[in-house]
């Protein structure tokens, strides 16, 4: 099964996010009806990834800002 754990070990940020407009582009042409499971499931595991990679580097990039004497 497709989890966002799964996906996070072998995805990259760029690599992630070029898997999800692939998978959104198919959902939305929709050639062959609606997704199956397994699709749908990527897509929503893919998103968390995305998510949650996108989050990690906000994060290092406030702690390097606060560390070269930023401050909110």
């Amino acid at each position: 099964m497709t989890s966002p754990a799964k996906l996070e070990r072998w995805r990259t940020p760029a690599t992630a996010v070029m898997r999800l407009q692939e998978r959104r582009l198919l959902e939305t042409l929709g050639g062959s009806g609606a997704p199956s499971a397994q699709e749908a499931l990527e897509l929503l595991a893919l998103g968390e990834v995305v998510i949650c990679k996108v989050g990690y580097g906000r994060q290092l990039t406030v702690r390097s800002s606060r560390a070269g004497g930023a401050s909110w």
